[in-house]
């Protein structure tokens, strides 16, 4: 269903637990859920570009990827580090329309982009910045029928200054899916669009949702893995607060994960909004039906 959220100008009420703040313009103009971290909030809007709204709900600035040669970048996903900083995973796009490789732009507070790391031979399609200011991501080889086969690591770690700190997570982990075409081509586990994945970085964890497979996968920050979950039935985490915790919404209930028995767990706590799309420190945060609302909630003890 899409979702039609119109943004008004700036308003804040607070109470005991909730908070409601409004913002300028829709929060999905293209039927694609925002990154909401940190207190910020990023919008994917028309003609490849973000909107970054602060945590009063004003719009900071606005952002698209430069690139030489004329090349554009396509966005995929984005990230905001804590303090304002955007990141921006995309895959570059000639003139002539040829997909190549893909990157991470960075952008500083203000909406200057200050880098481009590249990532040659590999596309992010996922990214989030860790408590230390560094950069994960997931992502593709590409889209040639022998990468969709090809053994590599999906979660990749990179500095801000673009050193590569780490490769993690094999492909070859993950069964390879069939299609029902004639060839029979194996589709990649990490699908280069909007919804088919996702990242989440906080406390000192790292948790990598590939909805291909029906997986949820947890690191360390040493890409050693933790835990590894089946969410065949749809119920995976919407929110992860800075406590570690993962949280979901199932129809009326709030849920919280039990790591230690492999089990959702409902809370006594209702559901102040109409969908739960991000946590930021201990608050979790929702969209609210019919309004030009997100709505923060502390997270139940």
């Amino acid at each position: 269903m899409r979702v039609l959220l119109s943004l008004s100008i700036f308003a804040v009420l607070s109470s005991a637990q909730t908070r409601e703040i409004a913002y300028q313009g829709l929060l999905a103009p293209l039927n694609t859920l925002p990154t909401f971290e940190h207190g910020f909030l990023a919008v994917y809007d028309r003609d490849q570009q973000i909107d970054v709204f602060g945590s009063d709900g004003v719009m900071l600035f606005k952002a698209s990827v430069q690139l030489p040669g004329g090349d554009f970048g396509n966005v995929r996903n984005a990230g905001i580090d804590r303090n304002g900083t955007l990141a921006i995973a995309f895959q570059a796009i000639s003139l002539a329309h040829h997909g190549k490789d893909g990157g991470i732009a960075l952008f500083d507070p203000t909406g200057t982009q200050i880098r481009v790391i590249q990532t040659p031979g590999y596309w992010p399609t996922q990214v989030a910045f860790a408590p230390d200011r560094s950069i994960w991501t997931i992502g593709s080889l590409g889209n040639r029928i022998e990468d969709n086969s090809a053994d590599y690591q999906i979660l990749r770690h990179y500095s801000q200054d673009g050193t590569e700190l780490g490769r993690f997570l094999p492909r070859s982990s993950f069964p390879y899916l069939k299609s029902d075409g004639p060839l029979g081509i194996v589709q990649p586990v990490v699908m280069p669009m909007f919804g088919g994945w996702q990242l989440y970085v906080a406390a000192n964890q790292v948790d990598v949702i590939l909805h291909t497979y029906n997986v949820w996968v947890e690191t360390d920050f040493n890409g050693v893995e933790k835990g590894r979950w089946d969410i065949s039935k749809g119920v995976r985490p919407w929110a992860i607060t800075d406590d570690g915790r993962a949280w979901l919404v199932d129809g009326p209930e709030l849920k919280v994960f039990d790591r230690s028995q492999g089990l959702w767990r409902t809370t006594s706590s209702g559901v102040p909004g109409r969908r739960l799309i991000g946590a930021d420190g201990s608050d979790l945060v929702f969209t609210v039906s019919n309004t030009d609302m997100l709505r923060r909630m502390s997270a139940p003890e």
